[in-house]
């Protein structure tokens, strides 16, 4: 499966990303907001939360990582 584009793991193995993904993402790591940020929009690994999801890829975006999340004003409307 891909997350946002990258190559994720399945089963267990995404539960066990979502950990590493959210320690990366609270100190600041985009990449990993990113990446947190599509998992749980997707439910992969943890239960859907598409606010929690959309608030990691608002701060990846903020990052300078909006060509990443491709977050037009049309993508984000469909999401909530």
């Amino acid at each position: 499966m891909t997350v946002g584009g990258a190559r994720t793991l399945g089963g267990k193995d995404a539960a066990k990303a979502i950990e590493w993904y959210t320690a990366a993402a609270e100190q600041g790591h985009a990449e990993s907001q990113y990446d947190l940020g599509f998992m749980l929009l997707w439910g992969e690994g943890t239960d859907q939360n598409t606010l929690k999801g959309m608030e990691w890829l608002i701060k990846a975006a903020e990052q300078a990582m909006i060509h990443l999340v491709g977050c037009s004003p049309i993508f984000m409307l469909k999401l909530v």
